[in-house]
């Protein structure tokens, strides 16, 4: 007797909109909708322009908090001794 069961292959799952969850959130939209929007199933130029400059204002804090753990976490520079 066979079984009903389909086989099916897994998909590798990989991230699309890394952290849409927490924008969404910020901005005061269902996630589901936010992703819509993203990928073109729906259109909201309005959400679009507000999500591309919220990642922007992320990436610039996220560069300048880098910048500052490298200052902060470089060794101090070696004193020439004469």
């Amino acid at each position: 007797m066979r079984s009903t069961a389909t086989k099916r292959k897994l998909k590798k799952w990989r991230w699309h909109f890394r952290g849409i969850g927490k924008d969404a959130a910020i901005l005061g939209v269902e996630r589901s909708h936010l992703y819509r929007v993203l990928t073109g199933k729906r259109l909201s130029p309005r959400l679009l322009i507000r999500y591309r400059a919220l990642r922007r204002n992320h990436n610039q804090t996220l560069a300048s908090i880098r910048k500052l753990a490298d200052v902060i976490t470089s060794p101090p520079p070696k004193s020439k001794t004469v």
